[in-house]
């Protein structure tokens, strides 16, 4: 798209905009590590908590942790990924490698004055 645009002022705009959203993840990544570590400690210290229901528990969100832990690890690795190819000012076919699932989904989905001077 910024190739398309013919002019480097669209990447400058997309690195702005791409920096609070990698931060925002590398915190949600933080946090994340932070609740899977204390999870069970926390519901091990509660009196009031059975051993089968603390087992429940953690047997429960744990994984949903981790879930949520490999999504946002995996958009932050995505996101530094296109913060350098800016930087970078890559190729067309270079982003095409480093990020198959975005770009296929442009390429598909994209509108057609973006994909077009492309030569895609």
């Amino acid at each position: 798209a910024c190739r398309a645009a013919g002019s480097q002022e669209p990447c400058q705009d997309v690195l702005e905009e791409l920096e609070p959203v990698v931060q925002l993840l590398m915190e949600e990544m933080d946090t994340m590590v932070g609740k899977l570590q204390s999870l069970e400690g926390d519901f091990g210290s509660n009196i009031w908590i059975g051993e089968e229901d603390r087992e429940a528990i953690v047997n429960a969100v744990g994984p949903k942790l981790e879930s949520t832990y490999e999504k946002a690890y995996q958009l932050a690795l995505d996101s530094l990924k296109l913060r350098k190819s800016l930087e970078l000012g890559l190729e067309p076919h270079q982003l095409a490698e480093l990020l198959p699932d975005y770009w296929g989904s442009f390429i598909r989905d994209g509108v057609i004055e973006d994909v077009r001077p492309l030569g895609t």
